[in-house]
């Protein structure tokens, strides 16, 4: 009787032992809040926007999107998430929140990943998708910006940081994929037009031809929006106002100086937003050499970067920067002209007249348009006058640092094109035509 309970404690110990130490391999999808309503599922090539928190199984977090001031965006099936979370976001719907725990095997395995995620690691996700494209059209309806932007502002006034930074970023999100798409189609029916919209009929069947394609791209109710609030909040980017404190609340100093000099270039004036700039750029840990976030105009990153060489009196490089500077400056102010576009529709009844509203508001697209230059003129907080003939001016100096006369003077003939009254300029042309240096025009 002895001998066999001992055998038996033996086998018990045996089976505690492996049963103990048996590792669990299998991906867990555990669905935390389902969608109210959804008739479409993701699935194979589809593009996924979600947010997400990763922790380690002991609650260390090693990754949250809320810290990158967006959601993150994949195509499913093609490898470009960790196996695990690809097949974790395969039939899931826009709104679901999941918890997701991805065995090391199905995620980065023994060998880890940097510093944070340690070999044979087993991690969990908290998840919410966002938003699901499919053929490049949403496959829901995204929830309207400002209503988002409203619970943003009500979760930063109780501090609840987290969830202000969510809704804030979501905001953005929405907001700049709006801008890029009217911008595009602004474009495109430009073209089909022959460059012709600003009268009569031809109008009508640009602005037509708008809202057709912003429709395509947006969905049905893209213009659902209080344009009023648009304008005050949005448009003036003061989302990333309240994205700059969270983050810095949240421990993310980096992030919240990128969104304070993206708030400080779309709102030169405020000096609030001065001093924030300020704060960071005197932190050792924190670089504000960071490009602009809400989708600044083409130009904007590319005349940094030509007076950032031009300061370092790197000449040959400061050519190279400030002629794609000038060639983007064109977009530019196309994409302004969109704006316009976007603010101004004149399928938005007035007077009831169809005739007088489309003569009130092509007026007021008109007055819209006329501010592009001076919108174009705001450089990373500060205000450039005549920045198109400014452009050309820093050329021509540095055409003339590098040896190039011929092309220094038809920078800076150029330059007296657009500002005639420069008396520099107009100085620097007689210098160049006094050297025997042509002064043919660029195109401007």
């Amino acid at each position: 009787m002895a001998l066999w309970r001992v055998f038996t404690a033996i086998i018990i110990a045996i089976c505690w032992k492996g049963c103990v130490g048996a590792k669990v391999e299998q991906l867990k999808v555990d669905v935390i809040g389902k969608a109210e309503h959804c008739e479409v599922k993701s699935k194979g090539k589809d593009v996924v926007s979600y947010h997400y928190c990763g922790r380690l199984t002991n609650g260390e977090e090693f990754d949250c999107s809320f810290n990158y001031g967006g959601p993150y965006i994949f195509t499913v099936g093609k490898g470009q998430v960790i196996e695990g979370m690809d097949k974790a976001l395969t039939g899931v719907c826009v709104g679901d929140r999941l918890k997701i725990t991805i065995p090391s095997h199905m995620a980065y395995g023994e060998g880890g990943s940097g510093n944070k995620i340690p070999p044979g690691a087993t991690l969990i996700f908290w998840v919410k998708i966002l938003q699901i494209e499919r053929d490049g059209v949403n496959v829901v309806e995204p929830e309207n910006m400002v209503d988002i932007f409203d619970k943003g502002k009500q979760a930063y006034f109780s501090e609840n940081w987290p969830v202000s930074l969510y809704h804030m970023s979501t905001a953005a999100q929405l907001y700049n994929k709006q801008v890029s798409a009217i911008t595009s189609c602004w474009s495109k029916c430009q073209q089909e037009n022959n460059g012709s919209h600003l009268i009569g009929e031809a109008f009508v069947t640009f602005s037509y031809c708008v809202q057709k394609c912003e429709k395509r791209k947006l969905g049905r109710n893209f213009r659902f929006m209080d344009k009023k609030k648009i304008v005050s909040s949005l448009n003036s980017r003061e989302v990333y106002n309240y994205m700059q404190h969270a983050q810095f609340k949240m421990g993310s100093p980096q992030e919240a100086a990128s969104a304070a000099i993206t708030y400080v270039h779309f709102n030169p004036t405020e000096t609030s937003g001065h001093s924030n700039v300020r704060f960071y750029s005197a932190q050792k840990s924190v670089s504000t050499d960071v490009p602009i976030q809400g989708n600044p105009l083409p130009h904007v990153n590319a005349v940094r970067d030509a007076v950032a060489q031009y300061n370092a009196h790197n000449f040959e490089k400061s050519v190279e920067l400030f002629e794609k500077a000038i060639n983007l400056y064109r977009p530019a102010m196309e994409a302004c002209f969109a704006e316009c576009e976007r603010n101004d529709s004149f399928a938005v009844p007035q007077t009831g007249s169809f005739t007088y509203d489309l003569a009130l508001n092509y007026r007021n697209l008109l007055r819209c348009q006329l501010e592009c230059p001076h919108k174009l003129e705001k450089i990373a907080g500060t205000h450039w006058d005549h920045l198109w003939a400014e452009l050309y001016n820093f050329l021509q100096f540095s055409y003339f640092k590098v040896g190039k006369l011929d092309e220094a003077a038809a920078a800076v003939a150029t330059a007296v094109l657009l500002w005639p009254d420069h008396k520099e300029s107009r100085n620097n042309a007689v210098y160049y035509a006094k050297q025997g240096a042509a002064v043919e025009k660029f195109s401007a």
